[in-house]
């Protein structure tokens, strides 16, 4: 019941401001930052693991559809002993037009991982690659919110290693 009152609420936020929303435009800049929490499979016959995953990106539109833009990740991970991982790397989104204010978009992203090692749980991931798609809805002039899904490949040296996850994520945006 909480959360069907939280949706409407965030619902009826952003149909009532849709007048002062905006469609992204080129040259513009876009800021976003986003929360997952997900179950991870490691590959090479381990458990799976849960998953905390905060992304922060930085876009430019090239043109009103297409999004190019460097991305920072931090991730943790707990299966008995924990670790965290961080992530930088580039993105490429296509943005869909939908209404005044709705930007589904698809994407592309890869970024080079750095692990540190917590209680002898060690799965050093060298990359991770990836497709996402979603919809940015801008309620406010530079403001909105952001809902995706992305699915990640995690890179070892041994292919049988390799980890794989979907998420869903939920976030921020600000765009200027």
């Amino acid at each position: 019941m909480r959360k069907l009152f939280v949706v409407l609420m965030v619902l009826a936020v952003v149909g009532g401001t849709a007048a002062f929303a905006d469609q992204l435009k080129k040259g513009e800049k876009e800021v976003n930052f986003a929360f997952s929490w997900t179950s991870f499979d490691p590959g090479g016959g381990f458990d799976k693991v849960q998953q905390i995953m905060i992304d922060g990106t930085w876009g430019y539109m090239l043109t009103d559809a297409h999004e190019v833009g460097a991305l920072t990740q931090y991730q943790r991970y707990s299966d008995g002993g924990s670790f965290n991982n961080y992530g930088l790397g580039a993105y490429y989104n296509y943005n869909f037009k939908a209404g005044t204010n709705m930007n589904p978009y698809l994407g592309a992203r890869i970024a080079y991982l750095r692990f540190d090692d917590f209680g002898g749980f060690e799965r050093p991931y060298k990359a991770l690659y990836g497709v996402v798609g979603g919809i940015k809805i801008y309620p406010w002039q530079n403001a909105g919110f952001n809902f995706s899904l992305a699915w990640d490949q995690y890179q070892k040296d041994k292919a049988d290693e390799n980890g794989k996850q979907l998420g869903a994520f939920v976030g921020v945006l600000v765009k200027w």
